[in-house]
């Protein structure tokens, strides 16, 4: 499975072409197979320059913008307006490089990489210790270095070789990253259910006195998703505060006014039961399920992380007090976290990792409703949130082992 590619194919009476498109090419390439390739510049004059026929070409348009155009084997271009047109059927790649004249481009880094074409990525990662070792692993045919484009997020992290070549996009600078694999080394976080930070002891008096008013009078819960989940985590995290200012019974109270609420969505008891969807391979609403306005979309898998996210957290904190209900519970939980994040890209049921953007290092939040402007994240705190839940999850289990 690919999870940092996707390819187009287009298959007509008589031969056919494909284009591979991985994240962070710095080329565009199709494969064409008995076909006769065009390339056109849409809405403006171009000249061209190389050797014809050959197997590299380079295109000046009016307003500054070059393209370099590499060739699997020689090929003989026409220029016709805005469009380059061969002169016959061509079996094999093509491949071309944008960028700017004067920007930060290295066009022999360009040229020298030109031959080695990736057509997949996927992604791998181990854990030993406090350490994660996360890897991008590119497929690729041809032959010499590749060469891809990092965003500046990936490169405090990435242990790969990096070179000149440079494009500036709307997420910053991305920069030119030699290697098959990309390696990142990534330092897991200490925190788990506490405030890394100690409370003042002259606050204690003052949270206790908030949490007794808090956690009998808090509304508790919706039957929708979202704002339910919601209601149920300020008990979770109410509960956990307790706890950590030694208020046992309170603590105990607060897990006790949620506990019904979340058993309502596990065990299906709740008007707005949790279903799943055989199309897409998810948990949805009943409401989202019949309604694409419902539940902020849920039927359309929009949110799902902020949604089961508060879910999974109250779990977490139950099963933490009571191993017991944790394990009675476990299987149902662990369709939510699948949902949402799938690990092993094996699941019959659920897509790896839904949510989660590899290579962008962020989640998505509208599903697969269309947006004229493009995904969102929409809420990154609460996308923080359903990452964090998770996490706690599998700490409950391990605090039991």
């Amino acid at each position: 499975m690919m999870r940092l590619s996707v390819t187009a194919t287009w298959a007509p009476s008589q031969g056919g072409f494909e284009a591979p498109v991985v994240r962070g090419m710095p080329y565009a390439t199709v494969f064409y197979q008995d076909l006769t390739p065009s390339i056109h510049f849409e809405g403006t004059e171009i000249s061209a320059s190389g050797e014809s026929p050959g197997t590299r070409f380079e295109v000046t348009l009016e307003d500054g913008q070059k393209w370099i155009i590499y060739s699997s084997s020689d090929i003989l271009f026409t220029v016709a307006g805005s469009t380059l047109v061969a002169a016959e059927q061509f079996t094999g790649s093509i491949r071309v490089a944008g960028y700017w004249e004067g920007g930060m481009v290295d066009v022999a880094k360009l040229d020298e990489c030109s031959g080695k074409i990736p057509i997949g990525g996927s992604v791998s990662s181990e854990v030993e210790g406090d350490m994660a070792y996360m890897n991008f692993n590119w497929e690729t045919v041809g032959s010499g270095e590749l060469l891809m484009m990092a965003l500046p997020h990936h490169l405090d992290k990435i242990t790969n070789t990096q070179v000149d070549h440079q494009l500036e996009v709307l997420k910053g600078v991305m920069v030119g990253i030699i290697g098959d694999v990309w390696t990142f080394n990534e330092d897991l976080t200490s925190i788990s259910w506490d405030s890394p930070r100690t409370i003042p002891e002259d606050k204690i008096g003052d949270i206790i006195s908030a949490l007794r008013e808090d956690i009998p009078t808090v509304a508790c819960c919706n039957d929708d998703p979202y704002f339910g989940g919601k209601q149920m985590a300020v008990l979770a995290r109410l509960a956990l505060m307790a706890d950590e200012v030694g208020e046992s019974e309170l603590a105990q109270q607060a897990r006790d006014r949620v506990k019904p609420f979340l058993e309502g969505w596990l065990g299906g008891t709740n008007e707005n039961k949790l279903l799943y969807d055989q199309t897409w391979g998810g948990v949805l609403s009943s409401c989202g399920m019949y309604d694409q306005g419902c539940d902020f979309g849920n039927g359309m898998y929009n949110d799902h992380h902020f949604h089961y996210g508060y879910h999974i957290y109250t779990a977490a904190v139950l099963a933490k007090a009571d191993p017991a209900w944790g394990a009675q519970w476990n299987d149902r939980v662990l369709h939510m976290v699948s949902d949402v994040a799938e690990p092993s890209g094996a699941s019959p049921y659920y897509t790896f990792t839904r949510t989660k953007d590899w290579y962008d290092g962020h989640a998505w939040a509208s599903g697969i409703f269309m947006f004229d402007v493009g995904k969102n994240q929409e809420s990154t705190s609460e996308s923080v949130n359903g990452w964090y839940a998770i996490y706690l999850y599998g700490l409950s289990w391990r605090t039991q082992d």
